[in-house]
């Protein structure tokens, strides 16, 4: 099986930064590098309503597996298709997940998940640090919502996949280099 490696965690943790750390660190170890990055919905209404929103990522996964299956080398994703259905509380979570797992195996493709995890002092401090979210964070500190969605990026540890957990509240290169020592326990062509 061909392995997807979906680097995932909660918001400002630092999927992008981490997933770029690691495309350049193995594209420099001679690495043939895939990164994937989920797009976001052209349309507001998309992400307005969970259903929407829901085949929308569900589209945008398909065209990456596809990828995934037909070109060879490390393939890495922002994001999986656990937290986009369930952190981002769509109908029908469980089932469309569980849909995407049969898909997966079905095109011979393994997901291996790594949860990136911070403390929520560092994420919050992370978050007031970018200026255009600031207006949109007075919101999301009255917001119940915030810990309960962090604590789901937490539980996805106990999914039924080979995962490993990393924290990032190092500095970025020793955070980079556990996901990067990882990949290559996890894969003999980047020893």
């Amino acid at each position: 099986m061909k392995q997807l490696y979906m680097i995932d965690g909660p918001d400002a943790v630092g999927k992008g930064t981490i997933l770029s750390a690691v495309a350049g660190e193995l594209t420099g170890k001679g690495a043939h590098v895939h990164r994937h990055i989920h797009a976001t919905p052209y349309d507001p209404k998309d992400l307005a309503d969970d259903v929407r929103r829901a085949y929308w990522y569900a589209y945008e996964r398909a065209r990456i597996y596809c990828l995934v299956r037909d070109f060879p080398g490390v393939h890495l994703l922002d994001r999986s298709h656990w937290t986009s259905y369930a952190v981002t509380g769509a109908r029908w979570a469980a089932e469309l997940a569980r849909a995407e797992e049969i898909t997966l195996a079905e095109m011979g493709i393994e997901p291996v998940l790594v949860l990136l995890t911070a403390p929520d002092a560092v994420l919050n401090a992370r978050l007031r640090s970018r200026p255009r979210v600031a207006s949109a964070l007075a919101a999301l500190d009255e917001d119940p919502r915030r810990d309960a969605m962090r604590e789901r990026y937490r539980a996805l540890a106990d999914t039924r996949v080979r995962s490993v957990e990393v924290s990032t509240d190092a500095p970025l290169m020793e955070s980079m280099a556990k996901v990067v020592a990882y990949l290559q326990l996890d894969r003999a062509d980047l020893r």
